[in-house]
Formats: C-alpha cells, sequence, structure tokens
C-alpha cells in the first residue's frame, strides 16, 4: 500500500529534504539503488509515514482504493498496520531494511496501546542491531557507511521511547564495544546536534532510575546552555528550521532535569521557562507557513510536558493571580496540542484533559457567582465580552490550503476565571466527584516522571474522527 504518483513522490521529496537531515533512518543510498521491489515498498512506506506527521504534508495523503483526501492519522495508521503486516509475514528479510522500518513504526502512536506498541517495536528493533551485531567494532572489511548512522539512530530512538513513553533503555554503554562519541562525531550536523541534546537526556533518565545514587545536583547547576551545546557540536551554521526543532527537545529534557521529590507546587523556575520557551517556539511556526520546525513526535511530548507545568502550577499554588495566570497558559497550550492532535494520538488526549479541567473549573465558577449572587445575574453579566476577553494569543485553525493559522475570534474555551473563586476557595475541592480528578492529577504527574509509564486512562480517540 502506497500513495498514488504524484503524490509518493512529494512524500519521499519531504522525508529525504526535512526529517533525514535531522533523523537518517532511512538509507537513502540504498533506497536508490536497483533493489527488490518489497525491500523499495517497506522503506517507501515508512518514508511516506514520517512525513505524514508534518502539518505540511497534509494535502498530499492519498491511498489507493480512496477518493478522498485522508486525516493525517488515519493515513499514518493505515501505512502502519500495512507496514507491520509485511514485517510480520516475512515478506522482508534484509535485516538492515527492517531495523530502518521497525525504528520508523516506533515513531507512531495510535490509540490507547499505542505506546506500548510503541515499545515493543522499539525491542524489536534493538535486537535486530545485536542480532547483526552493529554495536560491536566488526572491522572496515564487514562494515558499511549507513552501519554506524543506524547505530546511532537506534540509540537515540531507544532513548526517545524511554522518556515519552516511560520505559527502561535498552541499550547500554557497557554493552556497546563502539566509541559512541566518535560515532556521533562522524554523523552530519543536524544529526549531530540531535544526539548531543540526547546525550544530555541520557544523563537524565538516570535520575529517575529507581536505585539511582545521582542526586541531579550536576544537572541542577551545571546545565549547559542550548547555545554551548550548537557551538559544541559544529552545528552554528545550522539552518534556523533545524536548530528551533532541536531546541524544542532540548527545552523538553531541561523540564525533566528538574526532578524533584517536594510537593508538586514547587515547579524550578527552569522548568516553567523552558515551558514558556517551547510554547513560544510552536506557536511561531503553527503563526508563520515558513515552516520553522521539522515535526517529529517529540515535539507534541514537549509541548505536552509544558501543559503538565502549567497544570501543576495551576492546582497547587496558593497565589489566587499566579493561579490565574496558570490557567491562561493551560488553556494557551491546549490550543497548540489540539492543532498538534491532528497528527499526534497522544497531543490530541492530552488536549482533551486540558480542556475538560479548564471547563470543569469554569462550571464550578458558575456555580460559585451564583451563590455569591442569589438575585439571580449571571456570570456572563459580570464578566467582559467574548471577543474583549479571549487570551492575548489567539487559537489554533486549519486554513482551507493545509497551513495552520491562529484565529483571535475563537478559541474554544473561556479564558476568564472569577478571582474570588481562586482566592477565597479551592475550586478543585469543588470538582464533580465523577469528573476522576485523580485520574487528571496522575496523567500529569506521570508525563513528569520518567520512571512511570505513560498513562492515558480514560482517552480513546477515534481517528475516523480526524
Amino acid at each position: 500500500m502506497l500513495p498514488p504518483m504524484p503524490y509518493l513522490s512529494q512524500l519521499l521529496s519531504f522525508y529525504s529534504d526535512e526529517i533525514h537531515l535531522i533523523l537518517p533512518l532511512i538509507d537513502i543510498n540504498f533506497f536508490q539503488r536497483d533493489i527488490d521491489g518489497r525491500l523499495k515498498i517497506l522503506l517507501s512506506q515508512a518514508m511516506c509515514l514520517l512525513a505524514s506527521m508534518s502539518p505540511h504534508c497534509k494535502s498530499l495523503l492519498y491511498l489507493p482504493g480512496e477518493n478522498k483526501l485522508l486525516a493525517p492519522r488515519l493515513f499514518g495508521y493505515r501505512i502502519f498496520c500495512a507496514m507491520r503486516c509485511e514485517i510480520e509475514l516475512g515478506a522482508v528479510t534484509n535485516r538492515l531494511v527492517l531495523i530502518q522500518a521497525l525504528g520508523a513504526l516506533t515513531l507512531f502512536i495510535e490509540g490507547p496501546e499505542g505506546p506500548e506498541t510503541a515499545s515493543q517495536l522499539c525491542a524489536k528493533m534493538i535486537q535486530l542491531v545485536q542480532t547483526l551485531g552493529l554495536h560491536i567494532q566488526r572491522g572496515s572489511d564487514h562494515e558499511e557507511d549507513y552501519e554506524v548512522t543506524c547505530l546511532c539512530c537506534a540509540w537515540a530512538l531507544d532513548r526517545l521511547n524511554a522518556a515519552i513513553h516511560g520505559r527502561s533503555v535498552l541499550m547500554h554503554e557497557r554493552d556497546i564495544a563502539r566509541d559512541l562519541n566518535k560515532c556521533f562525531e562522524n554523523q552530519k550536523p543536524a544529526f549531530r546536534l540531535l544526539l548531543a541534546v540526547i546525550s544530555q537526556l541520557d544523563q537524565v533518565i538516570d535520575l529517575y532510575r529507581p536505585h539511582s545514587r545521582s542526586k541531579g545536583a550536576d544537572l541542577k547547576s551545571h546545565y549547559p546552555q542550548f547555545d554551548d551545546i550548537v557551538v559544541s557540536a559544529q552545528c552554528t551554521n545550522l539552518h534556523a528550521k533545524l536548530l528551533s526543532t532541536v531546541e524544542v527537545l532540548y527545552y523538553a529534557v531541561a523540564i525533566l532535569s528538574c526532578r524533584s521529590t517536594e510537593r508538586p507546587s514547587n515547579n524550578d523556575f527552569r522548568q516553567i521557562y523552558a515551558a514558556s520557551k517551547i510554547n513560544s517556539i510552536v506557536e511561531q511556526d503553527i503563526r508563520n507557513q515558513k515552516r520553522l520546525l521539522v515535526f517529529l513526535p517529540f515535539i507534541p511530548y514537549a509541548v505536552s510536558l509544558s501543559l503538565s507545568i502549567s497544570y501543576n502550577q495551576m492546582r497547587y499554588t496558593r497565589v489566587a493571580m499566579y493561579r490565574t495566570r496558570a490557567r491562561e497558559e493551560l488553556q494557551f497550550t491546549c490550543g497548540l496540542l489540539e492543532q498538534l492532535g491532528t497528527h499526534f494520538y497522544v497531543a490530541s488526549a492530552m488536549a482533551s484533559m486540558g480542556k475538560a479541567t479548564i471547563a470543569e473549573i469554569d462550571r464550578v465558577s458558575e456555580n460559585m457567582l451564583r451563590e455569591k449572587n442569589p438575585d439571580g445575574r449571571s456570570h456572563n453579566n459580570q464578566r467582559p465580552t467574548e471577543s474583549s476577553s479571549r487570551n492575548d494569543r489567539p487559537a489554533a485553525v486549519n486554513t482551507s490550503d493545509g497551513a495552520i493559522e491562529l484565529d483571535p475570534s475563537n478559541s474554544g474555551l473561556s479564558s476568564t476565571v472569577n478571582e474570588f473563586s481562586v482566592s477565597d476557595i479551592d475550586v478543585f475541592d469543588m470538582f464533580d466527584p465523577n469528573f476522576g480528578l485523580d485520574n487528571i492529577d496522575a496523567v500529569f504527574r506521570s508525563n513528569l516522571d520518567l520512571s512511570t509509564p505513560m498513562y492515558l486512562p480514560f482517552y480513546t480517540g477515534d481517528i475516523d474522527s480526524f
């Protein structure tokens, strides 16, 4: 199953021109040779799957037998299923090609079982890496140029899978005979920079290990600036799009580097700053049609971490002003995730929970105002008009040409919270018992804890609705 021409060629070109620069998962040189048709189909599907994650390919998602443009998640799901069938049936036996295909499948998540399936596919990919012996020095006579890049990709995907899905890493340096730093240095600039940031993530993951002796003191006081990482990786002249994409991941790692056993209200300043930077960078891409980001799963993951930071601030702070600010930031971040949700299941799930929380806060606030004003005056008569009470940052909407813009007239969520309701009484104490506040707390708490598997207890989602 592949898109018809000319859509297929455009998707393959998009992968080569955009995604491959930052994550060279597919061996383009091998793909361009005269290879077996089944290998070429599987690799083509892998590239189409990765390209479909970008909003900029939204108008290219057609499949044979379909008379209409498919929604991105539905397109990706059908390609994903076709690839899994080919692999499970043994239609392709080339292990190096299977590693590339499984790497692409690892990055696709759909439905409640998606995180578990992605982790299983990641484990299978790593098993094949070890079967081929890519992790050991086999000598130049038995080695192709791509094998080192393939090992680096597998190592990076293992760390991303561990962070995003709350799993243990499966590739350990003590089992790798190669000099990983030397392998990283030999990669092309954008991928080298990505590996440098994921190396930071690898250190952060150690903070969350059950018996880790690391107290995080070094990371707390000596966390490197992104500028320093860019200079160290010799990537100062890298294209702004590639720099911005890796920068989003850098700020996600910065949030995770502040693990604390104290109350959730004590969000580290670094976390708050990183969350605001993530929102700012992603918002610029949504508002600007110049394509400022390369969309990979760590982009919505970073925004979901930002959402968790805003939720913690709103949930646990005792200062009404801070709670109101956090609510506005939560609402804005939900808007970003809602747009990303057309391409990423987890983004849609997190946006749904954030919006549900805001709606419940509004319901409680309305009830409290009615009790305070028994003469029957409504909340709507006391607050500004809808157009003037919106957040300064507008909500994102889709345009007819597939680009994403921000609509200042329709955020989909109320942006005002009555100061009385948040200052005198904790609105969370007045939530409907059937709302599932404990589940919401658990979702946002686990999202910031790499030792906890991804927890989405009641969101199922429906790709057909997109």
